[in-house]
């Protein structure tokens, strides 16, 4: 009796509870692709990523981004880090990658956010962990961050306040398919390693691009596109509700953040979490 009561005690110490919204960085990942550097090709940081949940309870193999993150589509796919809040630095020991491949879902225009399916599956543990999907649109209650990430891959977050509509007349007209912010603080770190910009331009083409994924590649993006991860009073879950996708201009930190908005993408988001990569596969082969 007393090795049975044992056994059940160690048990209950290993076991990691897979309930979404726990942790930010546990849920937060680094997203590397391949860049020419001199004559080299090298996996440069993409972007931020976030762990949302999938059909299984004990992983995932489904990290959200923003689409302009993978527009692109190299041979060699893209690397996603996790498990690590400084991959390079305090956290290297606990760093782990996964090779994965890319989904766009079209019109592009309506679906502003990427998945990437994982070759293999991330495993929760103290470290990874799946941020929560939007059950409704965000309520007037709320507490907000946005990510960051240095250039050396080492991540933090930053508190945002949420803004009505009229509070976001500068960057757009279409409240329905966004959301926007202000940062309360910005630091030094910040302007420098991410080079916020105010606008997002198109440059100029001629003839004009008629391909979608061509046109999307040729945004002069300066933001590395912070994702927004959300708790409320009804839900106390760290729960993901967008990506940045107009940037701040460092000049004025009061200016406003304009948003997509996951719980108006959940559909699509929930389409490729609920399958694992090995059905996906499967899927594109059919």
């Amino acid at each position: 009796m007393k090795q049975f009561i044992i056994i059940i005690l160690l048990s209950s110490i290993n076991c990691v509870s897979s309930e979404c919204g726990q942790d930010i960085f546990s849920s937060l990942v680094v997203v590397y692709k391949p860049m020419v550097k001199g004559t080299e090709t090298v996996m440069g940081i993409a972007c931020q990523g976030v762990i949302v949940p999938g059909k299984h309870q004990n992983f995932s193999d489904t990290v959200v981004t923003s689409l302009p993150c993978i527009a692109e589509d190299p041979e060699e796919g893209y690397l996603v880090g996790y498990a690590a809040r400084d991959p390079f630095g305090d956290d290297a020991q606990t760093a782990l990658d996964a090779r994965a491949q890319r989904i766009i879902e079209f019109p592009v225009d309506k679906n502003p956010f990427g998945i990437l399916k994982t070759v293999k599956p991330m495993v929760y543990d103290t470290n990874v962990q799946p941020l929560c999907l939007p059950e409704v649109p965000l309520p007037n209650s709320h507490q907000c961050v946005i990510g960051v990430i240095s250039t050396s891959a080492l991540m933090a977050v930053r508190d945002v306040q949420m803004l009505y509509p009229n509070g976001c007349d500068e960057i757009t007209d279409d409240y329905e398919n966004y959301m926007c912010a202000e940062m309360l603080a910005i630091d030094g770190e910040i302007a420098e390693t991410l080079g916020y910009s105010r606008q997002v331009v198109c440059k100029a083409a001629e003839p004009p691009v008629p391909d979608p994924i061509e046109k999307l590649l040729s945004l002069e993006l300066a933001s590395i596109m912070s994702p927004l991860i959300c708790r409320t009073v009804q839900r106390q879950l760290w729960t993901f509700y967008g990506y940045a996708y107009d940037a701040l201009d460092v000049s004025d930190f009061q200016s406003p953040i304009l948003f997509s908005d996951a719980y108006k993408n959940l559909q699509m988001i929930k389409k490729y979490a609920g399958v694992t990569y090995d059905e996906w596969v499967k899927s594109m082969e059919s």
